[in-house]
């Protein structure tokens, strides 16, 4: 038997962005790390600057909707840009 989800989708507060951002800049960084064989240090850089200059405005920025996905039970389930 398969058991339907119901979810809704909740703007990300500041705080969750914060952390949305770590994970971003940290993913990224890695993947740059591992695929251009440089320090993780160096490999920051480049995410950094692109998500500051997407994101000036953290989650109110302009044109992003940037969204929780939650189930009915208020489970945090997945974040989404």
């Amino acid at each position: 038997m398969i058991r339907a989800m119901v979810v809704t989708f909740e703007p990300m507060t500041e705080s969750e962005f914060d952390v949305f951002l770590r994970w971003v800049i940290d993913d990224c960084a890695t993947d740059l790390s591992r695929v251009d064989d440089q320090p993780l240090d160096d490999a920051q850089e480049k995410p950094e600057h692109d998500v500051n200059q997407l994101l000036r405005k953290g989650a109110d920025s302009k044109n992003h909707t940037l969204c929780n996905i939650v189930s009915v039970a208020s489970e945090n389930v997945k974040s989404i840009s």
